[in-house]
């Protein structure tokens, strides 16, 4: 939870012990979060594309996030603009192969129904050729579950900009 909230403190206009903070859909849901493990016994082609989506996810938003937006923004209202918010995403046409396991419990597998953030400690190099190492959150998401993860999104929008006020 302490590294979701310097997350959300590090990525956001938005201060630790603040309520708007508190909301936000990394914090103020439930506190599990995933973490992806392949498995040993196969080197299945799904892993693989796992990893892909999650390394070009991250890739991507490392990169554009201190880049100029590519939608124009009209002339008379550069003015608005407060603060860009960034978040990772993948988006998987079904959730039909994905298992969660508890790790403290000794439950069985149960298949995941609803959209989860993905835990990753990411290292890469970045534009200055340095070694970074940087902790993330990335939403997956069913594509039937986007409107639940979208409206998310647009609460947390809501809560920054009352926070800028």
């Amino acid at each position: 939870k302490q590294e979701a909230e310097d997350l959300v403190t590090r990525s956001t206009p938005l201060t630790k012990d603040n309520m708007y903070t508190q909301r936000h859909h990394y914090l103020g849901g439930d506190d599990t979060v995933a973490k992806l493990f392949a498995d040993e016994r196969k080197k299945s082609a799904d892993n693989e594309v796992f990893y892909k989506a999650l390394n070009q996810s991250l890739n991507a938003m490392v990169y554009y996030r201190n880049q100029k937006s590519i939608i124009k923004t009209p002339p008379n209202q550069g003015h608005y603009l407060k603060k860009i918010l960034n978040y990772p995403l993948i988006v998987c046409n079904s959730f039909e192969n994905l298992y969660r396991v508890d790790i403290e419990s000794n439950k069985d597998p149960s298949n995941i129904k609803d959209n989860f953030q993905l835990e990753v400690n990411y290292a890469f190099m970045d534009t200055n050729g340095n070694n970074r190492d940087e902790y993330f959150l990335i939403d997956i998401s069913n594509f039937d579950s986007m409107d639940d993860l979208l409206g998310k999104i647009e609460t947390d929008t809501k809560q920054v900009c009352f926070f800028l006020r």
